[in-house]
């Protein structure tokens, strides 16, 4: 490090437009990557300690669309602000500055080193480990495994799969097309649920009507749930209220989606018809053991047989289960 450097770092001062831009930068790429506000500003107070910035001289102020950023003493007082204006996932580079503050401050980067590296970094963004197709191909699993969850067979697992990884590859094309991002869900929701309605006419599966449960879970906001609610909790009411607000509009576009479909596609209330069928399957079942319980059997040896007790068939299923029954038979003589 030359005397220079040195004298950046002893002088909280020294280069502070430099050093404000490298600060905003770095809370960009965090909170535009979905990185919580506590995470966030526990990495900008270690880079500014790297740079030789005493904590009492930073004022911070973190919002989800804006960061800003104040160093003052009693002398001296210099304030930036920073739009994020796209927010995505991307735990690589949360992870990366995580140890890109660490790093610097152990090997004593100088301030073009680390901001080389934070350009490194945010090519990140543009290329992920995982291609397109891998991705789509995930979420749909991942959907139908959901259906299999919820007792579904392997021909609705196969058509929840397909159905999720179709509408994922049309959410990633709104999201090329910079269409508005709750536009985007509503739209990728709709094309899932119409296209798992067309399925249950040609399925050849048991469960026709789970597709329709599954196929729009990819979408469900995880991570910005779980950012708002620990926001709240470390007390930043702001930035937790306004991803709380950022995720029930997730919520509420993929509920229209869904809603639209079905009312286009004149779905009936499928839920409340399969329970009524269901139940009277099980009555028809329950009746018929009672009736075969009291009726006594006879053997190939004309013996009699007379089965006590309750009738345990599957409540679920269409059979009964032989291991579960209490069986006493009595053989009376012809």
């Amino acid at each position: 490090m030359t005397k220079t450097d040195e004298h950046i770092f002893e002088d909280p001062y020294a280069k502070i437009g430099y050093k404000l831009h490298l600060l905003l930068h770095t809370g960009q790429l965090l909170m535009e990557s979905g990185a919580d506000t506590n995470r966030i500003a526990r990495d900008m107070m270690r880079a500014a300690a790297f740079m030789g910035i005493p904590e009492e001289k930073i004022h911070m102020h973190i919002m989800y669309t804006t960061l800003m950023l104040n160093i003052s003493d009693d002398d001296h007082s210099y304030t930036s602000f920073r739009k994020c204006r796209h927010h995505g996932i991307n735990m690589t580079v949360i992870s990366a500055i995580s140890k890109l503050s660490w790093r610097a401050m152990e090997q004593k980067y100088s301030l073009q080193m680390y901001e080389a590296e934070l350009q490194r970094i945010q090519s990140l963004e543009h290329h992920r480990h995982y291609s397109f197709y891998l991705s789509a191909i995930a979420a749909g699993l991942a959907c139908g495994g959901f259906c299999k969850l919820f007792n579904s067979d392997w021909i609705a697992f196969f058509w929840t799969a397909l159905c999720a990884s179709l509408a994922f590859a049309v959410r990633h094309f709104c999201n090329k097309m910079e269409i508005n991002p709750y536009a985007g869900i509503s739209i990728s929701a709709f094309t899932a649920t119409m296209l798992a309605y067309f399925t249950h006419f040609f399925s050849g599966s048991a469960t026709p009507w789970h597709p329709l449960i599954a196929c729009t879970l990819f979408i469900v906001p995880g991570i910005p749930l779980i950012n708002a609610i620990d926001d709240l909790l470390n007390n930043y009411i702001v930035s937790g209220s306004t991803r709380a607000i950022n995720t029930l509009l997730i919520v509420g576009g993929m509920t229209f989606g869904i809603v639209l479909a079905i009312r286009l596609g004149n779905i009936s209330d499928w839920s409340a018809k399969f329970l009524r069928h269901r139940s009277r399957h099980d009555t028809r079942n329950w009746r018929l053991c009672r009736c075969n319980s009291r009726q006594p059997a006879r053997t190939q040896s004309g013996a009699l047989v007379s089965y006590a007790g309750p009738c345990h068939y599957n409540s679920i299923g269409h059979s009964h289960d032989p291991r579960s029954a209490s069986l006493s038979a009595s053989i009376y003589s012809s």
